[in-house]
């Protein structure tokens, strides 16, 4: 047993995990929570790690909801066997979806990022915002419907019409899953980040989104769209 190389483990596993000192140096983080610190500060994490830890030596799980930014999580735990050094493990949440008015039989095979490419001609025609975009051309094609789906992107597309630059990137969410009528489907995420967004437009991207399974998560610089990940 005391030959295994634990670190191999943790640092490929999906649920972000850091370790701290007493003064939240970070003594230890795997690799998933390497790509959480993108999106929120360490201070936050190591304040999460002294509140929700347990009154004595040991180990404490807490269902409770975080979010940041893209990252959704449902419960954490936080250990500790000394004085000196605490650790943290968030678990990643599932979205759960009922029943919808769309039925997923009415859901046909399209490509994503044709519709994607074509949303953004129509943005760049009307707007001076200078566009990026990092996506996965050799992603198969996946059930959507296709004229709702371009009209929840046109509304995106329409909350950033005064910003200067749009950064947008489409990648399958490693460890991420949907549920529709009991069945898991692996998730997309479409994010579209920049200086500014208007906001006036996200009850309508929210309410029309759900309709057709996709999550939204929707600020003040950034539209994250969760796509089920439906090829069959």
């Amino acid at each position: 047993m005391e030959l295994v190389d634990y670190k191999f483990f943790l640092n490929h596993i999906i649920s972000p995990t850091i370790v701290f000192n007493s003064n939240s140096k970070i003594l230890y983080l795997n690799n998933s929570a390497e790509l959480l610190l993108g999106s929120v500060d360490k201070k936050e994490i190591f304040d999460i790690a002294l509140s929700y830890a347990p009154k004595s030596f040991g180990s404490k799980t807490t269902s409770v909801e975080f979010s940041f930014n893209q990252y959704l999580f449902y419960s954490i735990t936080v250990s500790y066997q000394n004085e000196d050094e605490i650790g943290i493990t968030f678990y990643h949440k599932q979205i759960i979806r009922k029943k919808s008015t769309k039925e997923l039989d009415r859901f046909r095979l399209t490509d994503i990022n044709l519709l994607l490419d074509a949303s953004i001609f129509q943005f760049q025609t009307n707007t001076n915002t200078k566009v990026s975009l990092l996506t996965d051309v050799e992603l198969p094609q996946i059930k959507l419907l296709q004229n709702d789906f371009s009209k929840v992107l046109r509304q995106v597309f329409n909350s950033f019409a005064s910003s200067s630059t749009l950064d947008i990137s489409l990648r399958i969410k490693a460890g991420e899953y949907t549920i529709i009528n009991e069945k898991r489907y692996r998730t997309l995420e479409l994010k579209m980040l920049s200086d500014k967004r208007e906001q006036i437009y996200d009850k309508q991207i929210s309410e029309f989104s759900n309709s057709i399974y996709i999550n939204t998560l929707l600020n003040t610089k950034s539209a994250i769209l969760i796509i089920p990940f439906i090829t069959d």
